[in-house]
């Protein structure tokens, strides 16, 4: 509905992706009070930037890859890994 009603209005909408943390099958987010929601190591969030931006997909909590369309990515910078990840994150965006 939302894309619906920005498209009557002329206006962009754009889809966010989280880098940084667990998707389930149906595509929502873990809960934050599940242990495993945020993403505690550097590769991970990376590989799951470089599925998203490449493949168009998530890998799942339970280990099933599920196409999630993202405009932008989102990389929570209150995580003691935001700038290493970035960092990281910014070379694959460079060399694509």
């Amino acid at each position: 509905i939302f894309l619906q009603k920005a498209q009557q209005k002329n206006n962009p909408l754009l889809f966010e992706a989280f880098c940084d943390r667990a998707y389930l099958d149906n595509g929502s987010l873990q809960p934050r009070s599940v242990a495993g929601a945020v993403h505690g190591d550097i590769d991970t969030i990376v590989q799951q930037a470089r599925e998203l931006i490449g493949e168009g997909v998530v890998t799942t909590v339970s280990a099933k890859k599920i196409p999630l369309a993202a405009d932008t990515l989102c990389l929570h910078g209150d995580s003691p890994l935001a700038l290493a990840s970035a960092r990281r994150i910014r070379d694959i965006l460079a060399n694509r």
